[in-house]
């Protein structure tokens, strides 16, 4: 064997050595605390208000004395010792529950583009004729005889014009995308049929 050989096979099994250290470490085990939701306190309720006094009667030559009751206490609730939850499942086995809804709700603001007054009339003149070229196409289909795909078509573009017409005030830019979509499959809807 010559030299370089065996130094080729001495760094071969020194990297093999090496590298076999971190096949035999296990990883630590990833341990996921518990959520602990804690409990509404019940709310203290206000005492009952003492009921009115009654008006003193007309003097009379016996006078009784009057004593009033005294209204018993209101007996404090008693705070519930804390329970213990069982940890919960991991989030992708959790159900999803709608959180409560407030009593009065205040409208949620809508995110959108600011547009300048020239943008708008330019959103507003492509939305509206979109939507008229669309209407047109949809009633030049209307009376022949659509295949299911031709038929399903016709429901998209109706579909479309009626987002975009609900869009209109609220969300012009995308109204005026949706009246485009509308207007270009009806005009491959009517290209079909031709």
């Amino acid at each position: 064997m010559s030299f370089d050989r065996i130094v080729r096979i001495g760094a071969l099994g020194l990297a093999v050595l090496s590298l076999s250290g971190c096949f035999t470490k296990k990883k630590p085990p990833v341990v996921i605390p518990p959520v602990v939701v804690p409990q509404p306190q019940p709310q203290p309720q206000p005492a009952p208000e003492p009921p009115p006094e009654p008006k003193p009667a007309p003097k009379s030559e016996e006078q009784k004395p009057v004593v009033k009751p005294q209204p018993a206490p209101a007996p404090e609730p008693q705070a519930e010792p804390p329970k213990l939850e069982k940890p919960s499942p991991a989030p992708s086995q959790r159900k999803r529950t709608p959180a409560a809804k407030p009593a009065a709700q205040a409208p949620i603001p809508q995110l959108g583009t600011i547009l300048t007054a020239e943008q708008r009339a330019q959103y507003q003149k492509t939305c509206d004729e979109s939507l008229r070229k669309a209407k047109n196409a949809l009633n030049a289909v209307s009376g022949k005889k659509l295949s299911s795909s031709q038929s399903e078509s016709a429901s998209r573009v109706r579909s479309f014009i009626r987002q975009a017409e609900e869009l209109k005030s609220r969300d012009l830019t995308t109204a005026a995308q949706l009246a485009q979509r509308a207007d270009l499959l009806a005009q491959q809807l009517v290209r079909s049929l031709q």
